[in-house]
């Protein structure tokens, strides 16, 4: 009986000194938010696909597959003198810009206009995004514009 008694008594103290001690706080994972306008925001492919998702743009990879066609892979003066990966005008027109090309501060304002664009006339119906396109007259490439965009390879890895 004085071993069940002394058994019962060891096991209330470590009861006691378990819940008296100091609950640690539970580890929290640092997590490093996007900074949208950081000045190493680099324009590639991996970063516009990134802005992409992160606004939430449907169709995600035809529309990335339409940056590369529009901006001549980064790299045309549209993209690198005017921030405008998507070939938007309805900016000013000028001597220097006689298309009359938007301009933005950075590449990732012209991803948040395409947003907005979208938004506008996208509707939940919507399975054939070329033939939208097309509808709304974003493109002037025609049947070929598809195919265009069709004929950019990407490998994409969703971790």
């Amino acid at each position: 009986m004085k071993n069940y008694v002394f058994a019962i008594w060891c096991i209330c103290l470590i009861t006691a000194l378990s819940c008296s001690k100091e609950q640690q706080a539970p580890t929290v994972n640092r997590v490093e938010t996007f900074i949208p306008f950081a000045p190493n925001y680099v324009l590639n492919y991996t970063n516009v696909y990134a802005e992409i998702m992160r606004l939430d743009i449907k169709f995600s990879e035809k529309v990335l597959r339409q940056t590369v066609i529009e901006s001549g892979h980064y790299t045309s003066h549209n993209c690198l003198e005017r921030n405008n990966i998507f070939g938007y005008k309805g900016g000013v027109k000028d001597s220097s810009n006689k298309e009359g090309y938007a301009i933005y501060d950075n590449w990732m304002e012209s991803v948040a206009a395409y947003k907005r664009w979208q938004e506008k006339r996208l509707t939940d119906n919507c399975v054939d995004y070329y033939q939208f396109l097309i509808d709304n007259k974003y493109h002037e490439g025609g049947e070929d514009y598809e195919k265009k965009c069709d004929g950019v390879r990407l490998v994409i890895v969703k971790k």
